[in-house]
């Protein structure tokens, strides 16, 4: 026995050294270290802020060539603390975390003096974001360059007719609620002009010439308020005429020194907003930018917004905040980022129907598997294990689509087929070794694909309809819950062959999944990582109960402490984390903090219920659980299958309450179980 023990644990010992060796060591608390703004003479900065501007309206003005030109792009997402609003997308924008505000209007901006404006709720603004649990601090882009001698004016405005519309005084105000500029200054009144008012190109390169004079440290937002007020009357799409007023003055712009943005905000119908940067690096191609936040190109957060802006003066960013600094990578092509996007957007849109038809079918498949057990005593006919091996190898199939095409570029009809049809393909190919074996093989290659995936920087899970949602934010990188879930319970299931000889013969395979889950640079999901954990543990609960309460409680607490002392290591295989950010609040006794952060779980784990339909599915695979656990008369499997089964839905529970997405990985995990079950069974049920 000694000798098989050692064959089959070297492999996993060689796999578990390449892996320790391929992480980079990396500080779980790097913070991107400070700069001192003296040690630059001259630094401006000027942002274009559009609001209304679309996606297809930023496509169409880039697509003049001079602008493409030393440009570096992406698209941002809308995330805030609350409901989307346009005065919850600009306080985010400017704030660096995410903000709202119970105020609704976009106007209150009053003349104090000559060029000095004040906005009489911002006190109360800054009040309600404080006491929120991500900490934002409106005012603070404003505040920080005042701090360092510089100067912050913003010029234009969106107004409609008679009523009062400003976006850009937010990117400049100070705590108390001040800001200098000009809003009519590079406005013309115009009554054949949508709303009676139009930009002023040459007024508007005027006063940006003027602002830079005045002070080495300079930031000067101007508000491009064309876009909004055309879209006011009724036009959904700037015509390129439209647009050629906002070409200019950006060609104008660029040839200034100092950095020029380009940004959109309040776009009516979208899901993300477009940002584009152009430095003095003196590049003729255009870029690609990236997001440490988001962990992808093209695509940035909200809240990397303010940390861009604030890096071009070299300030330093806030612990607090975090969000990112978008940085230009690789070259890329207007149609590149187009279609980038435009894959992230059907994603997003497409989402919710096709994971809703998903569960529908999981939920079906589950009650014809039942059903069929429960009136039929023969061994079920093939189809049937085919449609129960299909179901298991959903995931992989979702997985393995993405990594090899990436995200949907053809209808969403066809590339939901392909999915299935891959899914079938892999049931059929397991099904062809058996159907015992059948589900240890679907396990295996689910297992390995994601963590092979892990380790190539989760391309494939980003791009999964059952990954993570970029524009939603709650998360951007690791395994999120739905796969989290998937394999946890395919874990237990591989580790059947190994526990028919001795169960420690499972721990070098343990020790590995543990790793993948929870390593800041491969899961980063510490609710998978701690629930898959525990139920790893429980595979020894016999033997503690065995040992008497005396010893099995200390050795439980012992554990419990090793499995969350690993966590905290692991966040030194990577870079940065949300985990380690937490450890740390921990360790620095940052009670408030802790407290905040568990209540979003909270809060968002009981959304999740009342209102994801995966909650359908988690009622119903428990359901059946619980009757198969409380009914079942007959019982055809062997002493390990029957272990498994039984850990893993102890894993189960433990993912449902120590997950903030808890019924997510719950269900995915009880669905995957049951149908391993039924497999492994014969679908005899009674």
């Amino acid at each position: 026995m000694k000798s098989i023990y050692a064959v089959r644990v070297s492999p996993f010992c060689i796999a578990l050294l390449f892996m320790l060796l391929w992480m980079e060591p990396g500080d779980v608390y790097a913070q991107q270290p400070d700069a001192d703004p003296s040690e630059t003479e001259e630094h401006h900065a000027v942002l274009v802020l559009v609001p209304g501007l679309s996606m297809d309206e930023f496509f169409q003005l880039m697509s003049e060539e001079r602008l493409q030109h030393g440009a570096a792009v992406a698209g941002l997402n809308r995330v805030t603390a609350d409901a989307a609003s346009p005065l919850n997308e600009l306080l985010t924008l400017s704030s660096g975390a995410r903000a709202k505000s119970g105020l609704s209007s976009m106007s209150g901006w009053e003349e104090k003096e000559e060029s000095t404006y004040i906005q009489s709720s911002f006190s109360k603004i800054r009040k309600e974001n404080k006491e929120t649990s991500y900490g934002a601090s409106p005012g603070i882009l404003g505040e920080k360059l005042k701090e360092a001698g510089g100067t912050a004016r913003f010029a234009g405005h969106s107004d409609y007719v008679d009523k009062q519309h400003s976006y850009a005084p937010f990117f400049t105000v100070d705590y108390k609620g001040e800001a200098r500029g000009s809003r009519d200054g590079v406005v013309d009144k115009n009554r054949t002009a949508p709303g009676g008012w139009l930009m002023n190109v040459d007024k508007t390169l005027a006063w940006v010439d003027k602002v830079q004079h005045q002070s080495p440290l300079s930031w000067s937002v101007i508000e491009w308020g064309d876009v909004y007020r055309s879209h006011q009357e009724g036009d959904l799409f700037s015509s390129p005429k439209q647009l050629q007023p906002l070409q200019h003055l950006l060609i104008e712009l660029k040839k200034r020194e100092g950095t020029l943005y380009l940004m959109g905000v309040d776009p009516s119908k979208e899901n993300m907003i477009p940002f584009v940067e152009w430095g003095h690096g003196g590049s003729r191609s255009m870029k690609r930018l990236n997001s440490a936040t988001t962990g992808q190109p093209y695509l940035g957060s909200s809240i990397d917004a303010a940390p861009t802006f604030l890096r071009t003066f070299q300030l330093s960013l806030p612990a607090s905040w975090y969000g990112s600094v978008l940085t230009p990578d690789e070259d890329a092509l207007l149609q590149d980022v187009e279609a980038e996007i435009e894959g992230v957007s059907v994603v997003h849109t497409s989402r919710a129907a096709v994971l809703s038809t998903y569960i529908s079918i999981l939920i079906l498949l589950l009650a014809a598997g039942f059903l069929y057990g429960k009136f039929r005593s023969a061994e079920p006919p093939r189809l049937i294990n085919l449609a129960v091996l299909t179901g298991m190898a959903s995931p992989f199939a979702f997985t393995l689509l993405p990594a090899v095409i990436g995200r949907p570029g053809m209808p969403v009809a066809v590339y939901a087929a392909l999915i299935a049809a891959a899914a079938l393909g892999t049931g059929a190919a397991a099904l062809m070794f058996g159907r015992e074996r059948a589900a240890v093989i679907i396990s295996l290659l689910l297992i390995t694909l994601l963590s092979a995936d892990l380790m190539n920087g989760a391309y494939a899970i980003q791009r999964s309809y059952l990954g993570y949602d970029p524009l939603i934010g709650a998360r951007y990188g690791g395994i999120g819950n739905e796969l989290g879930g998937f394999f946890a319970a395919a874990a237990i299931v591989s580790l059947e062959p190994l526990l028919r000889y001795k169960k420690t013969a499972a721990l070098p395979m343990i020790l590995c999944f543990i790793i993948i889950t929870g390593s800041s640079a491969l899961g980063k999901n510490a609710g998978i990582t701690i629930g898959s954990g525990l139920m790893f543990g429980s595979l020894w609960m016999e033997d503690l109960r065995r040992a008497g309460w005396k010893r099995s409680l200390p050795a439980g607490a012992a554990g419990a402490s090793a499995l969350v002392g690993a966590l905290w290591l692991l966040q030194y295989t990577g870079g940065p984390s949300h985990i380690g950010a937490a450890f740390q609040q921990l360790f620095l006794g940052e009670w408030k903090e802790i407290e905040n952060m568990i209540s979003r779980k909270i809060e968002m784990n009981i959304k999740i219920m009342f209102h994801s339909n995966w909650t359908k599915l988690l009622i119903t695979s428990y359901a059946l659980a619980s009757f198969y656990l409380l009914m079942e008369k007959k019982n055809t499997m062997r002493p390990s299958q029957q272990i498994v089964l039984k850990v893993g839905t102890a894993g189960s529970i433990f993912l449902l309450l120590l997950n903030d997405s808890g019924a997510v990985a719950a269900s995915t995990s009880m669905f995957y179980l049951l149908c391993v079950r039924y497999i492994w069974n014969g679908g005899v049920h009674g």
